[in-house]
């Protein structure tokens, strides 16, 4: 199967420079048909999703060796994959719900994999949240025949793909969401589920332009500065995720779809390179994901060689894959957008400078006053070796040609707007590193304390235990339903006495009447 996946996105991608687009007519019945788009977004994004999914299971085979239910693992991995398909190639809303419900309810089950507190607990608030974007979905397939221009489409559209994507105020459960196993943490952040949201903003038109680049901006701040001050490692990676769906969102907010496109094919392809990396420095230690805890990286060669890759072009170092969309973003603010957004989204960039050089100093150094053992494992193997050549040549390479492919349009800037980023990039850089030394106990686990938010009805349930223990164990145990009874048990009897002396008049009436 995963050969399969590999071999169908070599096909399309051989078959999509000659490609024109349209729209596929599917009759399923005599009634109904299904409308397929094929255009050059849906097939280079399903492009992209085969190959790193492909990659991703292959890879799977290494880390999930020892698990005995594997084949219900890859029967839901595969469910998933399957979903973001049918979201990626139906354009109609009526019939795309199946993939956007199929990728939230496929999302929880993977969360919940591991059956343990934590997990439930983080399928429990996943679940919840992209709740939230159903009943939206739901809600916005009646306004459509006012035309996507409509106020309430747009409103709709919009905040249903916010909490798909995980922007602020909704993005408590992206974080919450890594106590699924890493190939299914490398799917979800990189092709399928946070993309999902930004895919049909891409699709769709919609207003609020302005309301979009405040969110995404302050997003990519608040990830940026939760990453510098956490030290689980998983959970850093996550964060940059998050850091890159603000980039997306910013994209969007500059009126340019085909920019917000192309960061998010980059994206993947670094992003998911640096989950299997992770995973690997994660496998090596017993499964400790605290980064003070890696005393041997450099024994894993391979791996630790291609962390550094994956950060590098994380932070868009210049060639690499994140560097060509994240320099046409800035270019892109210079047609008129407001200039403290761009200051702040500079400062962002800063930030993620700052986590990415944090993940390269795990690969390069090692914590000899470290007392967990390291694991050598022998990542020579051909299914260990091969993901992760295939996705670090793309994710060197896939930028250069992707920029050939995708016009984002030429801005003259002049030289004083070259020093400017330089500044800030380098202010952030530096606010980085300050909040990296400094620690707040709940500012990291907290989401700058978004999440006590969402958790604010399960902590209402906690303290309400007792008062309505006290209810349902003493005024509605006395005077409701079962006390009643109780106290009423001689009342059957007499029931059944008075019962023909009730209905015998009507008996009499019927015997006269006849």
């Amino acid at each position: 199967m995963v050969f399969l996946y590999f071999f169908m996105s070599l096909l399309i991608f051989s078959t999509l420079s000659g490609l024109n687009s349209g729209i596929l007519f599917m009759n399923l019945w005599q009634s109904s048909e299904i409308l397929m788009v094929s255009d050059y977004y849906s097939y280079s994004f399903s492009c992209l999703l085969l190959v790193v999914s492909s990659c991703v299971l292959t890879w799977s085979y290494y880390y999930m060796e020892s698990e005995t239910t594997y084949r219900r693992f890859l029967s839901l991995v595969c469910l998933f994959i399957f979903s973001m398909m049918t979201l990626i190639f139906i354009p109609s809303m009526m019939f795309s719900i199946i993939g956007w419900d199929g990728l939230g309810v496929t999302s929880f089950l993977l969360v919940i994999y591991y059956s343990n507190r934590k997990s439930l607990s983080s399928g429990m608030l996943t679940g919840l949240t992209n709740r939230i974007g159903d009943v939206l979905f739901l809600m916005a397939i009646p306004f459509l025949a006012f035309g996507n221009r409509h106020l309430w489409v747009s409103s709709l559209i919009l905040t249903l793909c916010l909490t798909k994507s995980a922007q602020y105020p909704f993005s408590s459960w992206l974080p919450a969401a890594m106590a699924a196993p890493t190939p299914v943490s490398a799917l979800v952040h990189s092709s399928t589920l946070v993309t999902a949201g930004f895919y049909l903003l891409v699709r769709y038109n919609f207003c609020f332009y302005n309301l979009l680049l405040m969110l995404g901006t302050l997003t990519m701040i608040m990830a940026g500065i939760c990453a510098c001050a956490e030290s689980d490692l998983k959970k850093i990676v996550a964060l940059s995720t998050l850091s890159q769906l603000g980039v997306m969102a910013i994209a969007l907010g500059v009126q340019s779809k085909n920019l917000c496109f192309f960061h998010l094919l980059s994206h993947a392809l670094f992003k998911a390179l640096l989950f299997m990396c992770v995973g690997v420095l994660i496998h090596s230690v017993f499964g400790s994901q605290e980064m003070r805890s890696y005393n041997h990286s450099k024994s894993i060669l391979w791996a630790s060689s291609f962390i550094i890759m994956a950060s590098t072009a994380l932070c868009g170092f210049p060639f690499f894959s994140g560097f060509y969309s994240k320099d046409s973003i800035v270019e892109n603010f210079f047609i008129g957008f407001p200039h403290m957004f761009y200051l702040l989204f500079l400062m962002g960039i800063g930030l993620t400078t700052a986590y990415s050089v944090k993940l390269i100093f795990v690969a390069l150094g090692s914590n000899k006053f470290s007392e967990i053992p390291t694991l050598m494992i022998s990542d020579s193997r051909w299914f260990v070796k091969f993901p992760l050549f295939i996705m670090g040549m793309f994710s060197v390479t896939g930028g250069y040609m992707m920029s050939s492919k995708i016009f984002c349009g030429c801005v003259n800037v002049m030289m004083i707007d070259y020093v400017q980023p330089q500044v800030f990039i380098f202010a952030g850089l530096v606010l980085g590193v300050v909040i990296t030394k400094y620690h707040h106990p709940n500012m990291s686990n907290s989401m700058l304390f978004l999440t006590p938010h969402f958790q604010f009805s399960s902590s209402i349930m906690v303290e309400s235990e007792s008062p309505m223990k006290l209810v349902d164990a003493g005024f509605l145990e006395w005077g409701g339903p079962s006390g009643i009874s109780f106290k009423m048990g001689g009342m059957d009897q007499l029931w059944v006495l008075a019962t023909p002396f009730l209905f015998s008049p009507i008996l009499v009436m019927i015997f006269f009447e006849f």
